[in-house]
């Protein structure tokens, strides 16, 4: 049996590289009961630092703490108090591990993003909208398993643009001002 043209029957053959296409990884969100519990143990046990800490100014109010990893790819934490995973039947056990709420690509720049949205849009994962966030344009869209995925790249913040969120903290002044996060 021979493939059709431009194509395998092969399955190690890689499609053509979209252009659009993720260069990195952006972020993943995970849930805590506990913020300052998690900050002990990811600061003090695992050595990451924190770039901030901030608090939603709207519902649902959470606090939720940035650290950095490297140039772009952070660890972005959501406090929900009362978050209890294994009352929520999520296991310990690979398969039954559901505290990600969603992870994050990056993309070199707004037209990429908006090429993505298009194709996420046509294929009914998204209504394709970007929107701002913060230092970002991000555009969100669920794959064919219900993951929830966001796709960023970054913008420049306008002056006096005012983030729906209160500084808390600023562990890390450098990476903070690279993001846009200045102390009041």
């Amino acid at each position: 049996m021979t493939a059709p043209t431009g194509t395998s029957a092969h399955p190690s053959v890689r499609p053509p590289r979209l252009a659009a296409a993720p260069t990195g990884f952006s972020h993943a969100a995970v849930y805590t009961s506990d913020i300052d519990r998690f900050r002990r143990f990811y600061e003090g046990v695992v050595g990451l630092h924190l770039g901030a800490l901030l608090k939603m100014d709207g519902p649902p109010y959470h606090r939720h703490a940035i650290f950095p990893l490297g140039d772009v790819a952070t660890l972005h934490v959501f406090e929900m108090p009362g978050y209890d995973p294994q009352a929520d039947g999520i296991g310990t056990e690979i398969g039954s591990r559901g505290r990600i709420d969603h992870f994050g690509f990056e993309l070199p720049g707004l037209s990429d993003l908006e090429a993505l949205g298009e194709r996420v849009a046509a294929a009914g994962a998204s209504d394709g909208q970007i929107r701002p966030l913060g230092p970002s344009w991000s555009l969100h869209f669920r794959d064919p398993d219900g993951l929830s995925v966001e796709v960023n790249c970054r913008r420049p913040i306008p002056a006096g643009e005012q983030r729906p969120e209160t500084l808390l903290e600023i562990g890390d002044p450098a990476w903070a001002a690279s993001i846009g996060v200045h102390a009041a």
